[in-house]
């Protein structure tokens, strides 16, 4: 008895992200990584490439709330999927991840040069801004970005997930769809809440 055709179907690409959401692995919404599974997925890149260059970018887009009262909830979870579509576009080996509901964390694996940081954050920069017309004004949504390197402002995925969030904030102290690279001075200027952060975690963090 052949089983080949019973068991092809684990081979479409539609059915594996059915069951990679089941298990709580990718959001529901875009079909990116959860937190847990990204934090995995780029400690597990760390250590098998502990003397490589990396970034990592937290996503925050401007005003959600704004774009769910003027067009609706519809157009916002649109907005998120067409944010997501883009971030998989960026030419580089990266790992993408929903972090909130208007977030999203992007580790891009070996940026050799600050030349090559500086082009590709200004190119996802611009990328993630998306023009809106009603009938009382003209606009843009856009999106906050913070960046941390690998291994100057952190060595785990959660510390620079933290550095690069800690960017974003401070970002926002210039005005929205800004961007900022991470420096040790941007504690008191974000709003960063560290309960959540163990013991062992804090005593890791190397900005």
């Amino acid at each position: 008895m052949k089983l080949d055709g019973a068991f092809n179907i684990y081979n479409d690409d539609e059915v594996l992200s059915d069951i990679k959401r089941g298990f709580g692995v990718t959001d529901g919404l875009t079909g990116l990584l959860l937190p847990k599974q990204f934090e995995k997925d780029v400690d597990g890149f760390l250590a098998s490439a502990p003397a490589s260059n990396n970034v990592m970018i937290h996503i925050d887009i401007d005003d959600m709330s704004i774009c769910n009262s003027l067009f609706g909830y519809e157009y916002g979870n649109a907005l998120i999927k067409e944010f997501a579509s883009k971030l998989r576009s960026i030419n580089k080996d990266k790992i993408i991840c929903k972090a909130a509901s208007d977030k999203f964390l992007v580790f891009v694996k070996n940026i050799q040069t600050h030349a090559e940081m500086v082009l590709l954050i200004e190119s996802i920069h611009s990328m993630l801004k998306k023009p809106y017309h009603t009938s009382n004004e003209n606009g843009f949504f856009t999106a906050t970005l913070g960046v941390a390197r690998y291994p100057n402002d952190g060595k785990s995925s959660k510390n620079l997930s933290i550095a690069a969030e800690y960017a974003s904030k401070a970002a926002k102290v210039n005005g929205k769809g800004e961007y900022a690279f991470y420096n040790n001075g941007m504690h008191h200027l974000a709003t960063y809440s560290m309960e959540h952060t163990d013991t062992e975690t804090q005593g890791s963090y190397e900005p």
